[in-house]
């Protein structure tokens, strides 16, 4: 397996990764305190089929999306085997001065990990812990002091993925109303 910098004649390709998932578990807002809510893993009543829209996972035509958003990233990183392309992130600098969804908070320094997807078939095989070390050292080498990244609350085990290499849940995204796909868990990395 080699990492590498994706070319951005090379979008249409980030389809061959499949990022999809199962999980028994999702994550739910606990109001057990009126003042101390808090987030927890609940068992579902069967197995959830979940499939990230992301790196064209709902066509491959919408791979093509990141040719067109290819600038907004300081770091495009895939993994390839075999002249097969296995698993990819996309991430940058968040700064003060881009443009936000009214009551976004950009921290000073914070580094956000945009996209990131394994192949399910080379899930365990140290794949993502390789493209998070590049993007980790990446984050210290220009100065950043910590990784953000917002993951859906059926995204299980994507989260603790992500909580084995380090990362640590710091709130949640629960907008009144809002259906539970648009419900975040935010994970941050600190070096």
């Amino acid at each position: 397996m080699i990492i590498r910098n994706l070319d951005i004649s090379e979008c249409a390709r980030l389809a061959e990764i499949d990022p999809s998932f199962e999980t028994s578990q999702i994550y739910q807002v606990t109001k057990s305190k009126p003042a101390e809510p808090y987030i927890e893993r609940v068992e579902c009543d069967s197995v959830q089929f979940v499939m990230p829209p992301i790196f064209g996972s709902t066509s491959p035509s919408a791979a093509l999306r990141y040719e067109d958003e290819f600038d907004r990233y300081d770091l495009f990183l895939v993994a390839e085997e075999d002249d097969r392309i296995i698993g990819a992130v996309c991430s940058t600098p968040l700064t003060q001065e881009a443009s936000y969804p009214p009551g976004c908070v950009v921290m000073p320094r914070e580094y956000l990990l945009a996209a990131f997807a394994v192949d399910r078939e080379k899930r365990g095989q140290k794949v993502g812990a390789a493209l998070l070390d590049r993007v980790k050292d990446h984050c210290k080498e220009i100065g950043c002091s910590f990784i953000s990244l917002w993951a859906g609350f059926d995204y299980v085990p994507a989260v603790d993925f992500y909580i084995s290499q380090g990362f640590e849940i710091s709130g949640w995204l629960e907008p009144p109303g809002c259906r539970f796909d648009q419900c975040r868990i935010y994970l941050t990395w600190h070096p």
